[in-house]
């Protein structure tokens, strides 16, 4: 058995989706008949290694050389090239097994260089005479449970270098830039951005939006009742809320974050699905929130708008998966193989951009409040003073304080003192507001479901 073969048994074992592409018979009989018919960028080239422990399958595209020395750098092992056809046979042995995985227990292990999750599709070479099986890119990861992914050990050929520098794919930003109609804002996050922009608008415009969604309604009185805000006497109405706890810019402000996010959409898993994308971001915005009532008076940011802040900061992801979904898919499975990587380094190897750029065209584009374009732009950006810093500040300091507890995705969880003296606080009462926001950690996992439903 060819490993052409064994790679055609293998995709049929896993139930992996793939057609097949026939070189143009015009074609077919040149040498280069695959460089003529699918970019190489696309198509997987593999190298079969071993140790004295593991096989390693090694994938990468074939416009790119493969580096053994940056592989076992990568992985710390001394892998070596094996006996090709006593690989595959092994390879075939597991295959054909009662336990058929291609996974570390069976002393297998796929790598996948990202050079190979740049396009939308994969290739790989047929046990047929100049053909091919066209998979989708971000499906090559089910060839293994335990497949690693986003590891750089190819460098692109010589030869393709002139290639690619004369025509080279489009990046994120450019095929933003070639967007040319957004979907609409829809209507409630718009009839609040109209009470929001309305000098004249009132409680009860506010209110009779808000109360028109039962959920949005019930979530913030249940979080007006929460243990953050220690209220003696039960709140018992949306002009509760507004009059005895959150006040009328807070409660502008949380519906509009409730609303906007309610447009988007995301995958359930990963550390960029739903459930920890919408948990981060609703602890964020209450802590962020907090922090900003600590602040003094003469500095102190608007409440509400530190809330919005915190709940949204992270919207370049909901764009990314919003405009480019197979961009999104790989990015989140990177981030889930590689935990102890920067996000930030990773989304701009894979996107050549990140999710703050992203983000802040988007709140552009939707003419967002001014502050919050300001804080997804610029929060991990310490070094920011211009306007609105103070809430891309608190955003920074949120991250840090929820990183001690595993809830961010912050590089580090040591907080500067230059931070600090900035927001006029200091560390002792960052970390006590921190853990008493987390004591209402029930009402914020509701939330944070609500918003995603």
């Amino acid at each position: 058995m060819s490993f052409d073969d064994l790679i055609l048994l293998l995709l049929e074992n896993k139930n992996i989706e793939f057609s097949t592409v026939h070189a143009p018979d015009a074609i077919s009989l040149h040498e280069n008949w695959l460089e003529q018919t699918v970019p190489l960028d696309c198509v997987c080239h593999v190298s079969l290694l071993q140790d004295d422990s593991h096989l390693v399958i090694a994938l990468y595209p074939a416009s790119h050389d493969f580096n053994l020395h940056n592989l076992n750098t990568i992985l710390h092992r001394q892998l070596r090239p094996g006996d090709t056809q006593a690989l595959v046979n092994k390879l075939k042995t597991t295959l054909t097994s009662a336990k058929p995985e291609f996974d570390s227990q069976n002393g297998i292990q796929i790598i996948i260089d990202e050079h190979l999750t740049n396009s939308d599709f994969v290739y790989f070479a047929a046990p047929s005479s100049c053909t091919l099986l066209k998979v989708v890119s971000e499906d090559i990861q089910m060839l293994s449970k335990d497949a690693l992914i986003g590891s750089n050990f190819s460098s692109l050929k010589d030869s393709q270098k002139k290639k690619s520098d004369s025509k080279s794919e489009l990046t994120i930003k450019q095929r933003i830039e070639k967007i040319d109609r957004l979907p609409a804002l829809p209507d409630m996050p718009s009839r609040i951005l109209s009470i929001r922009n309305n000098p004249d608008s009132t409680v009860d415009d506010l209110v009779e939006i808000v109360e028109a969604d039962m959920s949005l309604s019930s979530q913030i009185i249940r979080y007006s009742n929460s243990a953050i805000f220690n209220n003696r006497e039960a709140v018992t109405s949306l002009k509760d809320a507004i009059f005895r706890v959150l006040g009328y810019e807070t409660v502008l402000h949380l519906s509009l974050g409730y609303a906007m996010g309610r447009v988007f959409k995301l995958p359930a898993e990963g550390p960029l699905g739903e459930e920890q994308f919408w948990k981060h971001s609703t602890y964020s915005a209450a802590l962020t929130q907090q922090l900003a009532s600590a602040m003094p008076r003469a500095i102190r940011p608007k409440p509400g708008i530190a809330y919005l802040t915190g709940l949204l900061h992270d919207v370049g992801f909901l764009a990314l998966y919003l405009f480019f979904k197979n961009e999104h898919a790989w990015l989140n499975k990177m981030i889930n193989a590689n935990p102890e990587h920067s996000i930030t380094e990773m989304e701009k190897r894979l996107l050549g951009t990140n999710h703050t750029e992203i983000g802040t065209w988007l709140m552009q584009a939707w003419n967002m409040p001014e502050e919050l374009i300001v804080t997804v732009k610029e929060h991990h950006n310490l070094q920011y003073d211009g306007p609105h810093a103070e809430y891309a500040l608190l955003l920074n300091l949120s991250e840090r304080l929820l990183k001690m507890h595993g809830m961010s995705d912050a590089d580090t969880d040591e907080i500067p003192e230059e931070l600090l003296t900035k927001l006029g606080l200091n560390e002792e009462d960052a970390i006590i507001i921190t853990d008493e926001v987390l004591q209402g950690s029930d009402i914020l996992s509701e939330m944070a479901v609500s918003v995603r439903a």
